[in-house]
């Protein structure tokens, strides 16, 4: 699963960079044989109002209706366990920047909630790109804890701004291997960082 941040600290140079790799990394995958690649990919930003906010994190009062995951709370399933990666990648190409905040917390939890619908017997890896502070780092921690339970969770830091101590810790373990920092948009779309990431998430590279 793919978690890419399209919060608004990226900028038009980051926006563009996320996405061009993103695709590649999608592109790197083999999902064609028996028990290939099934990929999910998930664009988190966050909500735009206060009151978004609040219904997104707290819950509806008495009378309001359920929080709409993309409309609310900058959350929008890009695609959902395929193994078509040509298409996903050209659903990644398309994605529109959100540019609101950065709700990594309930990206991290509805991530969990979708590795449900996950094989049984594959290995499900979760790996988070992102350039920056998230809207609560506690909260970040917590779920970031409660996923790690269900799957591996790998983080992609972009940047100086990316709060590498605490990624460090909500990063499975070893560390090494599922933290790959990077320090530049520029550099996240370069093939060793691909190759990099490729050859840490994957037990099996041909």
């Amino acid at each position: 699963m793919l978690l890419i941040d399209g919060s608004g600290s990226l900028n038009e140079t980051g926006w563009t960079a996320m996405k061009r790799a993103s695709s590649l990394l999608t592109q790197a995958f083999d999902g064609s044989e028996q028990n290939g690649v099934m990929l999910s990919v998930l664009l988190f930003s966050g909500p735009k109002t206060w009151d978004q906010l609040l219904l997104c994190t707290q819950g509806p009062q008495p009378g309001q209706a359920p929080p709409d995951l993309e409309q609310d709370c900058g959350l929008k399933w890009v695609e959902h366990g395929s193994d078509d990666m040509g298409a996903t990648a050209r659903k990644i190409d398309a994605m529109q920047w959100p540019r609101a905040a950065t709700f990594t917390s309930s990206a991290l939890a509805t991530a969990a909630a979708e590795l449900r619908h996950g094989r049984r017997h594959a290995q499900s890896v979760v790996v988070v790109i992102t350039d920056g502070k998230p809207m609560s780092p506690v909260k970040t921690g917590m779920a970031a804890t409660r996923l790690r339970k269900k799957a591996r969770l790998m983080w992609v830091p972009v940047t100086r701004f990316a709060p590498l101590s605490e990624i460090r810790s909500w990063a499975s373990r070893p560390v090494r291997e599922n933290v790959v920092e990077v320090p530049t948009f520029q550099a996240l779309q370069k093939p060793e960082t691909i190759n990099a990431l490729i050859a840490n998430m994957c037990p099996n590279v041909s």
